[in-house]
Order: structure tokens, then sequence, then C-alpha cells
């Protein structure tokens, strides 16, 4: 048919006319490229109920495409086409609901839909399916449906799909415990240019999974993932290249990497350039600049870091001596688990370093890090018996008994 015939039919309220003259306006290839008629003739065929109008209206609201953007209207018009069946429109409704662009989040609809995508075949709806069910902080968790979906996605081959289903039979957790079959799906993904699959082949190869120990083979994977502004990558790429730096350039590039890291947020990144600083063995000691990269860390919620930047402000090392500030420092990493820090909380209580003296409480922190097998808190804890009053003990195992023990997550 030529242009003319498919703007009678459409005029006629043919929607499938009306869809492919949209088209036709659209791509410009067999009439004349005109956006505006696109859109008009899009939107009249999706009124008109036409299902890929529909879908396609919707994307055109989402990416201001020939169009003013409005993601409202971009999710009643994937809506209109999710429920004609459309795995697209059902994958986009999903995306919206989870996000909240557009609507409401409604993580248990949005799970939904990707459900039905999912049923056809859709594989970034499987994926994300499968990222809901293994998080089960949105909807009720089930590894082993997150596998299955993981698995369907990965069949399709879908790198991350492939890492993810890696990283299940690496744990055990809804997949059987396999490191080869990992290792088979993880060189997959990687071989795809997958980031976060790179950089797991960097950690397969540094620790020994399932291959030789081979640091040249892990920086080599660092390096890709890295390159790809992977963070976890840039950070285990500069830890492993500054052991082996031998020059003054070698530690000034690696430290380049572990900065990279720091500066994108990377809690790990940020202690550990607070520790450089802080020993300054790789480079000139800055204790200040130690105490900025610790804050950081420990704003980020990182414990080590916490319990060194209180370890500054009890010293005043790098920074003003502050022994409430450490206090409250050392109690924040205490409370994550920390075995430094509940032994530094302690012996403050012993001493009432900052602190009011308190025997009890000072029992209770020993007896938390010595149930993380802390050989210096048994012995801490061995000692305080000898020394404490039996009331003070008492008080203690009862504070023991009544408040959790704090373990590392």
């Amino acid at each position: 048919m030529n242009l003319e015939e498919w703007i009678e039919l459409a005029k006629q309220g043919d929607v499938d006319a009306q869809f492919t003259l949209s088209e036709i306006y659209r791509l410009g290839e067999t009439g004349p490229l005109d956006p505006a008629e696109s859109a008009r003739w899009c939107i009249a065929s999706a009124e008109g109920g036409h299902p890929d109008a529909q879908l396609t209206l919707g994307d055109r609201y989402a990416n201001g495409a020939d169009v003013a953007e409005n993601l409202e209207l971009a999710v009643k018009w994937y809506r209109a086409a999710a429920g004609q069946g459309i795995a697209d429109a059902q994958y986009n409704l999903g995306v919206a609901l989870e996000t909240g662009k557009g609507t409401a989040v409604n993580y248990k609809n949005a799970a939904k839909w990707y459900r039905k995508a999912s049923e056809q075949g859709l594989g970034p709806a499987q994926f994300n399916l499968g990222v809901m069910l293994e998080q089960g902080d949105l909807i009720p968790r089930n590894m082993e449906e997150a596998a299955r979906w993981y698995r369907a996605a990965a069949d399709q081959g879908r790198s991350d799909g492939q890492y993810a289903l890696s990283r299940l039979y690496l744990s055990g957790n809804g997949a059987p415990k396999d490191e080869n079959e990992s290792l088979r799906l993880c060189r997959m993904a990687a071989d795809q240019g997958y980031a976060a699959a790179e950089a797991a082949m960097g950690d397969k190869h540094l620790n020994g999974q399932s291959v030789d120990v081979n640091a040249e083979e892990a920086a080599v994977w660092y390096q890709r993932a890295a390159d790809k502004g992977n963070f976890a990558a840039m950070f285990f790429l500069g830890l492993l290249n500054l052991n082996r730096a031998e020059t003054s350039e070698d530690v000034e590039a690696a430290i380049k990497w572990l900065r990279k890291a720091a500066d994108a947020g990377l809690a790990i990144a940020q202690l550990n350039m607070g520790m450089l600083y802080e020993m300054g063995e790789r480079i000139t000691q800055d204790l200040p600049l130690a105490a900025g990269w610790y804050r950081k860390a420990a704003d980020l919620g990182n414990s080590d870091a916490q319990n060194s930047l209180a370890t500054l402000y009890a010293s005043g090392r790098g920074v003003k001596q502050d022994a409430p500030v450490a206090i409250r420092w050392f109690r924040q990493a205490a409370e994550q688990g920390n075995v430094m820090a509940q032994m530094n909380i302690a012996l403050r209580y012993v001493r009432g370093d900052g602190i009011g003296q308190d025997m009890p409480e000072a029992y209770y922190w020993f007896g938390c890090a010595a149930a993380q097998e802390s050989p210096d808190a048994k012995q801490h804890l061995e000692t305080a018996e000898r020394v404490m009053s039996e009331a003070d003990i008492a008080a203690g195992r009862a504070l023991l008994a009544s408040r959790p023990t704090r373990s590392a997550r």
C-alpha cells in the first residue's frame, strides 16, 4: 500500500493503519519524516486500543520523543498495553511501580508485572524479578525462585543473569554450592564485558576459587572492571598494585585507584585511605587527612573507620582531643559488633576515661567481645572477674542476659 492508501484507512479509524502511518512518519523511510504527524496518529491508534501503539506512546511520553515528557501518561499507556499482554509494557510498568516514576511505588504490583513479563520470556523482567526475590526487602524472599528466574535470564545469554546465578552457586544459597559452575557462569558474563563479573573473576584469581591463585590475572580482570567504573574493582586493583609496588610511580598509580574508589563513596576504600595517611608507610603521613577519610567511612557506617576515628579523638592525633566524641564513635562501632571498639569502650568504662566509671557496663562489653572469640577480651574478662565485686559481676552478667550480644554482621 502507498502512503495515500494508509492515510485513507487511518482516517476511517483503522487502528492498524493509524499505527502503521505513525511509524512511517516516525522513521521517514517509506514516506516523509514528520514527528508531529507520527505522534498524532500514534495517539489516535493508542486511544483506539492498539496495544503496540499504546506501548510506543508510553515510550514516547517516558522519553519526551515527539511529545512533551510526561511520566504519568507514560504509565497510563504502559498499563493499557500491559493489560493486553504486551511483555515489554508489563516490564516497563513494573519498573515504574518499583521506582515510583510516574506512579506511586508499589513493590507487590511491580513484582506481579515482572512475573507476567517473565512468564512470556522477557529477560530483563526475569532478572529484575530475581533481584527482588533474592533481596527480600521489597517482597518475600525466595532464593530458589530467584535462582530459577536468574537461570531463565542466563539461558537467554544475559550477562546479568549469568553473574547473578554465579553468585548463588558460589554461596550455595538458592542453588547447590558449586564453585566450578560459579566460575563457568561468571566467566561467561565477564567475557561479555559485564563489569561486576569481571571484578568477581579478579576475586576468584586472587583467592584461588576453582582457579590457581594468580595475582597477575586478578589484576587484569580488576583493570577491565575498573576501566568500566566498577568501584570495588578500583579498590582491589589499587590495593593489589600497592602491595606489589616497587617504585614511587607504582605507589602513586595504585593510590590513584584507591582514591577513585574512595571519592566514589566506597567506605572500605575510604577506610584504607585513612589507614595509609595515618601510618605514613607508602605515602607521607597526614593525620588530619587520615581523620577526614575515616570520618567519611564512619558516616557510611563502617565500624573499623568508626573505631579508628574514635582512637584519633581519644588521643588528639590529627583532631582536637575530644573524649565524648571518641566515646560516641566507639559506641557506634561497638554496637555493630566491632571487637576492637567493644574492647576500647569496655576499657574506658573500667578507667572512667571520658565516661563515668561503670564496671557492669565494662563487663558487658568485654563479654560481647569475648563471645566473638577474642582472646584479648577473654583475658580481660577473666581479669575483670578477679577484681570486680560480686555485685558488679552479677550486674554485668544480667546486662549480657538482657541485651543483645553485639556481634559483627
